[in-house]
């Protein structure tokens, strides 16, 4: 495989929202748990986020911590599938990475709800780096892309961005700060070697389909605040 595909698999995209009520393929997170497991989703939801933004303020990146928790919706490969030309809208994508609805593991969308595949379609999704994922859970990894999505829903807190449309500089800093501490998430739950995680998280994140720097949204240099 190579290294230009595995950084497409890896990217996990915003796009706006989409209406969802009454279709297959998706279903609210708390619709698929019995009330006493609700409660026990919605608490380990707000440890998440206290992690998250424990993690944003050790990096010194500014956030905001938001006082509710996310909308979180599971969905099937083939809703994403079905939904393509709003994940992958930029006629700027070469024409070789266009096929991005086969390699979305989640994303968070212009209402800030969060979007994560369903663990039964991650193993067989296309090109999958599987020297990688021998025997890694997929529970673990739909937890992981959970903390990933977590970090851009603490990112739009007070944004004033929608996540579809943001500055180039804007959408690579905060999917670089993302992919940052997900992969600090995966190394604290010590379920998967070291090892595979490095492996896994080599490399820099490149996205294909940001908006280019224009009078309305120039070019940036972001650093951390401290």
């Amino acid at each position: 495989m190579s290294t230009r595909r595995f950084f497409v698999i890896l990217a996990l995209f915003f796009f706006a929202s989409i209406s969802c009520a009454h279709e297959e393929g998706i279903v609210h997170y708390r619709d698929t748990l019995s009330p006493a497991a609700q409660v026990r989703h919605d608490q380990e939801i707000d440890t998440l986020l206290s992690w998250v933004f424990g993690m944003t303020e050790y990096f010194k990146l500014g956030y905001t911590k938001p006082d509710k928790r996310p909308e979180i919706y599971i969905v099937s490969r083939a809703y994403i599938i079905r939904h393509e030309a709003q994940i992958c809208f930029f006629t700027s994508i070469p024409e070789e990475m266009r096929s991005c609805a086969l390699h979305v593991f989640g994303w968070t969308d212009d209402d800030r709800h969060l979007y994560i595949l369903r663990a039964e379609d991650v193993v067989v999704t296309e090109d999958f780096p599987g020297s990688v994922m021998v025997n890694f859970p997929m529970e673990l990894w739909v937890k992981m892309v959970r903390a990933h999505e977590a970090v851009h829903y603490i990112q739009s807190e007070g944004s004033p961005y929608r996540l579809s449309k943001l500055p180039c500089a804007i959408e690579e800093k905060w999917e670089s700060e993302a992919f940052r501490i997900a992969e600090q998430w995966l190394h604290a739950q010590q379920s998967v070697d070291a090892e595979r995680i490095n492996t896994l998280f080599r490399g820099q994140f490149r996205h294909f389909g940001c908006i280019p720097p224009s009078d309305e949204f120039p070019q940036l240099t972001l650093t951390p605040k401290g």
